[in-house]
């Protein structure tokens, strides 16, 4: 349950996108 996800959307910046991208990951492996 990732809540960057949608922050990441309202925000859209690029620096988000790649924080997303992280945070995803560590959801996955989590």
């Amino acid at each position: 349950m990732s809540t960057n996800g949608w922050i990441g959307d309202l925000i859209g910046g690029d620096d988000f996108v790649a924080l997303n991208m992280v945070v995803r990951a560590t959801d996955l492996l989590a």
